[in-house]
């Protein structure tokens, strides 16, 4: 990848990190390996590289779990990487996509299945700050509360907007 010659499998290489936070928790030592394994790795790919760590939380708060040294070799400018919740629209479609990507190709289920579409609307409405981890993170545990309340029981069942309004209260 150094030389000015186009890589012959590959136009680009990009490393996704999630849960950066994690990095905290790691012992010294494997903490210290880790950003200089990343320090090495950016310093000897100069062109068609890329990394993003992802974690939650503020972007002075990712900046914070970085040595000085990985933070000199970052060329991204920390408000940039402040993400905006989605709009009510935007959040309702990712839902439904997201629901989609859950079940097999050529599927008969309704779009939001194992919600209705009026479940998803009330679930966007609830969320303060839409961001797609806390959409996520709030589906599965009204699903979870869907099963341990006995809403679903059956291929049929589906969450409506009455049951999202009931786990809201809860």
């Amino acid at each position: 990848l150094n030389s000015d010659k186009k890589p012959i499998a590959y136009n680009a290489v990009f490393i996704l990190v999630d849960q950066t936070e994690d990095l905290a928790r790691l012992p010294g030592g494997a903490f210290q390996d880790q950003i200089v394994g990343w320090r090495t790795l950016i310093d000897e790919i100069d062109s068609r590289f890329g990394m993003l760590w992802a974690m939650e939380g503020s972007a002075e708060e990712a900046e914070a779990s970085f040595t000085e040294a990985i933070q000199r070799r970052q060329t991204l400018d920390s408000e940039k990487l402040a993400l905006s919740p989605l709009t009510n629209v935007e959040a309702k479609e990712f839902l439904v996509e997201m629901m989609k990507r859950f079940r097999k190709q050529g599927s008969r289920l309704p779009e939001a299945y194992p919600f209705e579409l009026a479940a998803l609307e009330k679930i966007v409405n609830e969320i303060e700050n839409r961001t797609p981890s806390e959409l996520l993170v709030t589906c599965r545990q009204i699903v979870l509360w869907a099963i341990r309340n006995e809403v679903i029981r059956k291929r049929e069942d589906t969450i409506t907007q009455a049951h999202a309004s009931r786990y809201f209260k809860s």
